[in-house]
Formats: structure tokens, sequence, C-alpha cells
């Protein structure tokens, strides 16, 4: 088991499987993507091993993430050997970009949950923030979600004052 400063058990694992990601939103911190190569990504077996050890800690619920975990030619291979794990939970967080290209393989490998990050329903806003006009592609992969079965399909929405703070309650 393993445990926090404070005594408390740690049960979720956060694995970010690459640093590259196709949006360059303007509110996100792009940790460690200068100087990126993706030769510098950890393997598929090399990502397993790592929470193949945190699951003997009994930690038992993943989330993948990035960058954007969908630009990762391999990512249906890691879910599928983190599955193997018979984990609690496995999640992944995605622009859903590329969705609509992998729900069904991911679900059908074991993926559990999906996290869409949608920071405007407006085409031009949502361009303005992501520095990419992917808002059409972004619903059409949410739509592939839901039918593929993710039960629900998250949406993460950052509220922007003078960007999108008018959108806040067409997202509730």
């Amino acid at each position: 088991m393993l445990v926090d400063k404070f005594g408390r058990q740690i049960l979720h694992l956060r694995i970010s499987v690459t640093v590259a990601c196709n949006y360059a939103c303007i509110y996100c911190h792009r940790e460690g993507e200068l100087g990126f190569k993706k030769a510098d990504e950890l393997k598929p077996y090399e990502i397993y091993l790592i929470a193949k050890a945190a699951s003997e800690l009994d930690i038992r619920k993943f989330k993948l993430t990035g960058g954007e975990p969908l630009l990762r030619d391999d990512i249906v291979e890691i879910v599928n050997l983190l599955n193997s794990l018979r984990p609690l939970d496995l999640a992944l967080t995605t622009n859903g970009y590329f969705l609509s290209e992998y729900a069904y393989k991911l679900r059908e490998v074991g993926l559990r949950r999906v996290n869409v990050s949608i920071p405007s329903l407006r085409r031009e806003v949502y361009r303005e923030i992501t520095g990419v006009d992917g808002l059409e592609k972004t619903l059409k992969g949410v739509e592939a979600a839901i039918d593929a079965g993710f039960n629900p399909v998250k949406i993460n929405y950052v509220l922007l004052r003078g960007f999108n703070e008018d959108e806040f309650w067409d997202f509730i």
C-alpha cells in the first residue's frame, strides 16, 4: 500500500503517455514539450511495468493523459496492456480530435472512461483558445465515444474570462 505524507492511501495513477499535442491551448502549461523527441517516450511495455508495480501497491485506477494520448499510434496496445492488470478504473483524457478514429478500438480493449476537453461550443472561440479549427471533429469524437458505449463521456471545460465565460451554462 502506498500512502501520502498525510497517511492517505494513494489509489490513482496518472500516466502521461506523451508530451506531444496537436493543439496549442492558451491555458496549457505545455509541460515538457520543449525539446521533445518521440524516442524519449516510454514504450508500451515500460508503461505496463510501471502500472504493474503500482498495482502491486494497491493502486487500481489509472488515467492516461498527455499531451494528447491519441497521438500515440500504439495507444490501443497501451490500453490493452494496462487492462490486463484488471484495474478498477481505466480512463483517458483527450482533446477529442482523433477520438472518432479510436473510440471503438479503445472500448474493445478495456478503456472504461473518456474525458474530452472542450473549451467552447463556438467554432471561432474554440479555434482562438486551442489554435486548431477542430470543434466539429471533436464533437464527432464525443458522439463516437457515446456510440462505442462510454457512459458517461465527461467533458472538461476550462472557464476563461474574456473568451468563453458566457457559455458556462451551455455546458451544465
